[in-house]
């Protein structure tokens, strides 16, 4: 199951770029489900992405896996589509709170400019069940999903 849930307070200022792209989290949660709509194809699902500044329009996830719920040792890829300047980074956080590797990625997929709304690829192994923190960050962008993750 993808799940993405928003944890407050998120501290957002206007700046030079727009937005600030630093946001705090108060604790891990993935006590509230994010409505996934209905698949667009077999194995692939539209998720929404939670932005630290909830105008940014565009931003979003398409999760693409051979099972949902996701379980571990899936291999995962989303396709993400966030709008801003600057390269896309991209941080995985298992269920201890702690930085994890990406499978790959980011990739750009668009080729069109720095500047433009960008189109990302990036793959995930899952290798702990529970609730993994994905963070989107770009120049005047920063997000977060969260996935739970079930035992194989």
């Amino acid at each position: 199951m993808v799940l993405v849930a928003a944890s407050l307070p998120l501290s957002c200022t206007r700046g030079d770029t727009g937005h600030n792209t630093d946001f705090s989290l108060d604790e891990k949660s993935c006590a509230t489900p994010s409505p996934i709509s209905v698949p667009i194809e077999p194995g692939a699902r539209q998720v929404p992405v939670i932005a630290a500044v909830p105008d940014i329009k565009g931003l979003s996830g398409l999760v693409l896996a051979a099972r949902f719920p996701v379980r571990v040792g899936d291999e995962v890829k989303i396709v993400w589509y966030v709008p801003g300047r600057g390269e896309l980074e991209v941080v995985k956080i298992d269920p201890g709170v702690s930085s994890r590797a990406l499978w790959f990625g980011p990739v750009r997929h668009d080729g069109r400019g720095l500047n433009a709304t960008g189109e990302w690829g990036t793959g995930f192994l899952f290798d702990s069940a529970g609730c993994w923190e994905i963070r989107l960050i770009r120049t005047n962008v920063a997000a977060h999903i969260w996935i739970e993750v079930l035992d194989a």
